[in-house]
């Protein structure tokens, strides 16, 4: 089949996040439903959840109030999403009263929540889910995990974070990638690496490449198809699960 893509040869059209989350390339058949065919993604409870959270974490940011040197949020949270959100707030406990004893709160909120940044060069966009700003005027990079799949993996967590990374480009300094994955309890960091960010760009450019040709390859990663919002449309979720 020939496909005539009209935006390909526009700047900025966003690649698919999916196609680049994994160490192989990630998913461009997921791409071709998104994209080219438009079928809406099947929503799961993960992901339903990992919404609900980030709206929750946004919304955190906004309510926040800091009186008296004290933390203070004027706001319940719904019951099934306590346990991720108490980590959370163990995290940002930690972070304010950190900044607190170096009088700093003044870089207590984030420069960034939620914001999409495109590459034009790439072709890629990505939308961020925070950025903060440290007390030496630089900048780390955030990304929200709830899910139990493959973001539990600190190497496909650290490849989704360096495509972030260049999703933003130059606008911001960052001296750290953080990834806050809520379902194990933890916070994983790392320095920005320019192994991983031209590992990263090159997965970019070859799966545009591939999407060029049409070709539209399912991913050989089984753990990526379990979260996928096209599983139950493509042949190898269905020769897994026979």
């Amino acid at each position: 089949m020939n496909y005539k893509y009209s935006f390909l040869s526009k700047s900025g059209i966003a690649l698919y996040n999916n196609c680049l989350k994994s160490e192989n390339g990630g998913c461009p058949f997921a791409f071709k439903m998104k994209y080219i065919l438009d079928i809406p993604p099947s929503q799961s409870k993960s992901s339903n959840k990992g919404s609900a959270l980030h709206e929750l974490f946004d919304k955190f940011f906004d309510m926040v109030k800091i009186d008296d040197g004290e933390l203070y949020f004027p706001f319940v949270v719904d019951d099934n999403l306590k346990k991720d959100f108490n980590i959370f707030l163990s995290y940002e406990t930690d972070r304010f009263e950190y900044l607190k004893s170096i009088e700093r709160l003044d870089v207590y909120q984030p420069v960034v929540r939620e914001r999409m940044f495109n590459n034009n060069r790439l072709g890629i966009h990505g939308i961020v889910d925070r950025i903060d700003k440290t007390s030496e005027d630089k900048y780390i990079l955030y990304d929200y995990k709830s899910g139990v799949y493959e973001h539990q993996n600190k190497w496909g967590l650290r490849n989704e974070l360096a495509f972030y990374h260049l999703c933003v480009g130059s606008e911001y300094d960052l001296i750290e990638w953080r990834g806050l994955l809520t379902a194990k309890g933890y916070m994983y960091k790392t320095i920005p690496n320019e192994k991983v960010l031209d590992k990263v760009s090159e997965l970019v450019d070859d799966t545009w490449s591939n999407i060029k040709m049409g070709k539209f390859e399912m991913t050989k990663n089984k753990m990526s198809c379990s979260y996928c919002g096209w599983k139950y449309k493509c042949p190898r979720w269905s020769i897994q699960i026979s």
